[in-house]
């Protein structure tokens, strides 16, 4: 579901991203790497160097019953330019794979037409201080409008944020 919320997020059209076409598919992903690295940047202070790379892999697997399918996995690279490589999202800090993990899971409430109540026991708990005010801008500008979202916090960084 995380997956779907993030390209939702980035605005990204099915029909090129799972086009068999490397051309079509390249240039959504690359449209949605823009669009994504925006997002994160709009809330990540730590470090505004990063790009996000998204990738779908396309595989074929042999079925039990003798027919094939494409397997479409998507992948994501964080290109850092301040020191000039990329990782894994796996292999990000702990700080800002949870960071990044929120932003696209809880931005999928921006779009529900449903009633939320979000509940966050001690959010951001990994985050250093100016993370966890990223963290809140991101709360405030996006979610808050619309939604009810309530947290607890021993966090001194939380209650001087606003």
């Amino acid at each position: 579901m995380t997956a779907l919320a993030l390209l939702k997020m980035a605005g990204a059209d099915d029909d090129y991203l799972l086009n068999p076409d490397y051309e079509r598919r390249k240039r959504e992903l690359e449209n949605v790497a823009n669009a994504l690295t925006q997002d994160v940047l709009k809330y990540w202070s730590q470090n505004r160097e990063l790009r996000v790379s998204p990738d779908i892999t396309q595989k074929t697997e042999n079925r039990h019953n003798g027919q094939t399918s494409v397997v479409d996995e998507l992948k994501i690279r964080i290109w850092d330019n301040k020191h000039a490589l990329s990782l894994p999202f796996d292999e990000h800090s702990t700080g800002f794979q949870w960071f990044f993990s929120f932003l696209a899971a809880f931005s999928e409430y921006e779009y529900s037409n449903e009633p939320v109540i979000i509940l966050l026991d001690e959010p951001g708990l990994g985050l250093h201080g100016r993370a966890q005010a990223d963290f809140l801008l991101f709360i405030e500008e996006r979610l808050a409008d619309s939604r009810q979202v309530l947290y607890s916090t021993h966090s001194p960084f939380f209650s001087a944020a606003k």
